[in-house]
């Protein structure tokens, strides 16, 4: 394989690879769905707090604000006070408090 080619090879795979990476404010949809898995874990504690029909408002309101925040989930896995003030967010926005 020629120089040319190897190096077209090495930018087209960068290039995938940087498409498929959660960065803040713009993570993939791989990692939205990891959180929202993370979520129903947990989807009956919250149910019981807002309401069936808010729990989906507030996982996407949740979602967002960590995007905003955080780099990926990993990130987020760092810093459980950051996560627990956007639950506290999302949940007061959404009661209206």
């Amino acid at each position: 394989m020629n120089l040319k080619k190897l190096a077209i090879l090495g930018v087209v795979s960068l290039t995938l690879f940087a498409c498929n990476t959660s960065t803040k404010g713009n993570w993939t949809e791989e990692d939205k769905k990891t959180m929202r898995e993370e979520f129903e874990k947990d989807r009956a504690d919250i149910d019981q707090l807002l309401g069936k029909e808010k729990t989906n408002e507030w996982a996407d309101c949740c979602i967002k604000k960590m995007e905003s925040r955080f780099e990926n989930p990993e990130a987020l896995e760092k810093d459980s006070k950051g996560a627990a003030s956007i639950g506290e967010e999302c949940m007061k926005e959404l009661l209206g408090l």
